[in-house]
């Protein structure tokens, strides 16, 4: 035989004790949810009794049914197997009237020459009440499965003419009241058998160990009388008894019961209606007294209030059904999106903005949201229904919204959800004590690694994280990490930014992703990062280059996701742009979107214990020294000037766009230094198109002449360049392009043609006069 016996944190006993006016005060068992367990196997019944007084005396109770594994200190939801036979039972005597002693109830329903232990109930001889309260445990000849048990219990109530007699309407009026319990058979039921707590001033009616007794008879175990009662004959007869019985009790005539199933659950159809006179709600459960009852017997779970169940043997009801104004009272507050008392709201709703539906939960004690897309209103209503909820009419129209600075996250009132999910950093306080004035050693190695040492550099990225952190807001720049492979910029951004950011907050693509019109992997997002992102490397250069400086400075950009309208929301997003390629994005000379790290060619060389023990102990006191950081916004908000951000421009920028710069700027020097070292060594052609710009810039640098005609640029473009167009109409149309805009300019005549103040260095350009003197031009 395997018994399983159950302890807690407290007793679990009944007690009783006496009011000044001498009335006895009842309190029941404790609603007990964490339990540890005890695996016991008695070779004898008298085993059992001795096992019974042991635990009994510490306050446990026994379980019926085997559990799947060991319990320590916690629930014991799903441990047992409800279908798995048992080779042992135990009869509960509630109240059992006309026998005057247990062996003469036994030989009345034909098991009087078996061996049993017999344990006194906690009110036996303390409450004023007639008849044997009582445990019976005996030992089954063959193992059996509990609802053979349960039909051969009902039998015995319907059929035995004592115990008939006896039988009650419960306090619905729908069921019986069984003098015999039928439900001590199932497999998940506890058995209590310790003694109750006693007043000082009430006589313990069975003190010491009588309380629990082994009682030797002719046979060892008992043999079940086959063939068992079907359901449907026992129905009709527990049918026919509770309509002789509300006869009796003035109740009004009723058809023959019916039950129905809904999934796995089977309910009585139109029972009558109960009234609560007591409710509460512990370790899940939503408990109830009906019509007057004490016994706490009837309840639901708290997330699904959709059946009624018991510990009495009645069916289980539809809570519309047997209790229908605290059923209307549930609906009215599922559709007013009301948290139960654990704090849990259910959701189901259409996105105003994208018409698509939405199910979920949040629970309001983690601040925790659980949220799903719904292909359709039946999904919805499903889910609803999985948790006792209801919809009403008609889908209710929210609005989603991702609010890094609203701190409630399910707005009833006004119908609005907010989706926001702060990291486990975000959620957290500064640590207490000395502010960090360091970053922590390892994601310093990280920064300082990717951005190739440089301070300036590093401070920027701080002062940029810090900001971002600070405020839950844009900064209007982007930062471009470039490097050789290995350098930590993965690292940085997976290991580092990304928890501690959040996930759900940040977002990786890859750069052909960028050439897709759907933007929806922007919206709701601290940091987008695009790796291995390369300027000029795609069929769409120029759209994707317009679509990066929009998504970085626009505080609203349009989303686009597949299947679903255009719409506008806020722009949270700061991107950051990895890349391996020196020329990883184009930056135009007026550029004040990107900042720069400067081209990393060493890898870093980081351990696999640095990575994954190291860094996540370091992403609190990182968040810690961010949030205490001097945030500068408008620092931010700039693009740091720097080496690398003006050898990123010049890589970007054509050569004609160059030539046509130093034009405008006046960059005499630059043209000045197209001059060739050894003017001699030119090709006869080559030498045809030197002799105009040689001539022209010793005009310059000899007269200082601030009029270029259209010929003059031509001349330039054509030596600097190559393949210039002769046409004065392109070429006026290319310089066009370029920020030269041809005007009327006098040069011993009026021609088209532009002003140009030159700026050299005065040193510089007596050099280069003495170098035209000299005939080495």
């Amino acid at each position: 035989m395997k018994v399983f016996f159950l302890s807690a944190v407290k007793p679990i006993i009944k007690s009783y004790e006496l009011d000044r006016q001498g009335q006895l005060i009842k309190h029941s068992y404790p609603f007990i949810y964490e339990v540890t367990s005890h695996e016991e196997n008695p070779n004898t019944l008298n085993d059992l009794s001795n096992l019974m007084q042991k635990y009994a005396k510490s306050g446990g109770c026994m379980l019926k049914g085997n559990l799947a594994r060991p319990l320590v200190m916690e629930s014991r939801k799903g441990s047992t197997d409800s279908d798995e036979k048992t080779d042992w039972i135990c009869l509960d005597l509630d109240g059992i009237e006309n026998y005057q002693s247990v062996d003469l109830f036994l030989d009345a329903i034909g098991c009087g020459d078996t061996d049993y232990v017999l344990q006194w109930s906690s009110s036996m001889g303390i409450e004023n009440n007639a008849g044997f309260r009582c445990h019976i445990f005996m030992q089954l000849a063959q193992p059996a499965h509990p609802q053979i048990l349960k039909h051969w219990l009902m039998s015995l109530n319907l059929n035995t003419s004592a115990l008939c007699t006896q039988l009650e309407l419960t306090k619905t009026g729908n069921s019986l009241r069984w003098p015999l319990d039928i439900t001590t058979c199932q497999n998940d039921k506890l058995l209590y058998i310790a003694p109750p707590k006693l007043d000082p001033n009430i006589l313990d009616p069975f003190p010491g160990t009588k309380r629990i007794s082994f009682v030797k008879s002719t046979r060892r175990s008992l043999t079940l009388p086959f063939p068992i009662p079907s359901r449907d004959t026992l129905r009709e007869r527990m049918d026919k008894r509770i309509v002789e019985l509300r006869a009796i009790s003035n109740l009004p005539k009723r058809k023959a019961t019916k039950y129905k199933f809904t999934g796995t659950v089977e309910y009585m159809v139109s029972p009558d209606s109960g009234v609560i006179t007591e409710m509460k709600t512990e370790r899940g459960f939503t408990y109830f007294n009906i019509n007057g009852g004490d016994s706490w017997a009837y309840y639901h779970p708290e997330d699904n209030p959709k059946f009624i169940f018991n510990f009495k043997g009645e069916p289980a009801y539809r809570t519309e059904d047997l209790l229908p104004e605290y059923w209307a009272k549930l609906q009215q507050a599922s559709t007013t999106y009301t948290p139960n008392t654990q704090g849990i709201t259910y959701l189901a709703f259409r996105d105003f903005k994208t018409s698509n539906y939405f199910n979920g939960f949040y629970n309001a004690s983690t601040s925790h949201l659980e949220l799903a897309m719904a292909k359709n209103e039946s999904q919805l209503r499903q889910f609803m229904q999985q948790h006792g909820q209801a919809m009403g009419e008609f889908v209710p129209d929210w609005n989603l919204v991702w609010n890094p600075h609203k701190p409630n996250i399910v707005d009833t009132a006004n119908k609005e959800l907010n989706t926001y999910q702060p990291s486990t950093y975000f959620q957290s306080t500064p640590t207490k004590g000395k502010k960090p004035t360091t970053l922590p050693p390892t994601i310093s190695k990280v920064i300082s690694h990717v951005l190739a040492n440089d301070q300036p550099t590093i401070d920027h990225l701080i002062n940029w994280l810090a900001v971002i952190v600070q405020t839950r807001n844009k900064t209007g720049t982007a930062w471009v990490w470039h490097g050789t492979q290995g350098t930590g910029k993965g690292v940085l951004f997976h290991q580092i930014l990304t928890p501690l950011f959040g996930e759900v907050n940040v977002v990786s693509k890859r750069m052909e992703e960028l050439e897709s019109e759907f933007t929806g992997f922007m919206e709701n997002k601290f940091l987008v990062f695009i790796d291995e992102i390369e300027a000029g490397n795609s069929l769409y250069h120029s759209k994707i280059s317009a679509k990066l400086k929009n998504l970085i400075v626009e505080p609203t950009i349009s989303i686009r996701r597949m299947y679903t309208p255009a719409y506008m929301a806020t722009n949270y997003a700061n991107m950051i742009f990895a890349s391996n390629k020196a020329g990883a994005v184009e930056i135009s000379p007026d550029d004040r979107r990107y900042n720069v790290g400067p081209y990393q060619t060493q890898p870093i060389k980081l351990t696999s214990t640095e990575i994954d023990v190291t860094l996540p102990t370091e992403l609190k006191p990182f968040y810690d020294y961010l949030m205490q950081y001097p945030a500068d916004t408008n620092k931010a908000r700039t693009p740091l000037v720097s080496a690398a951000r003006s050898t990123l421009i010049d890589i970007s920028r054509t050569a004609i766009d160059t030539v046509a710069d130093a034009v405008l700027a006046g960059d005499l020097k630059f043209l000045w230094d197209h001059l060739p070292a050894k003017a001699s060594a030119l090709s006869p052609l080559n030498n045809m198109r030197y002799q105009p710009f040689r001539d022209l810039m010793v005009e310059i640098v000899t007269t200082q002449v601030q009029q270029l005609s259209r010929e003059d640029l031509q001349v330039i473009m054509e030596w600097c360049i190559g393949n210039i167009p002769q046409s004065p109409n392109k070429f006026t149309a290319l310089m066009k392009h370029h920020r030269i805009h041809l005007t009327q300019v006098w040069k011993g005549r009026n021609v088209r043609g532009i002003k140009v103040t030159w700026q050299q260095d005065a040193k510089w350009l007596t050099q280069a006069q003495k170098e035209i003197k000299d005939g080495n031009v």
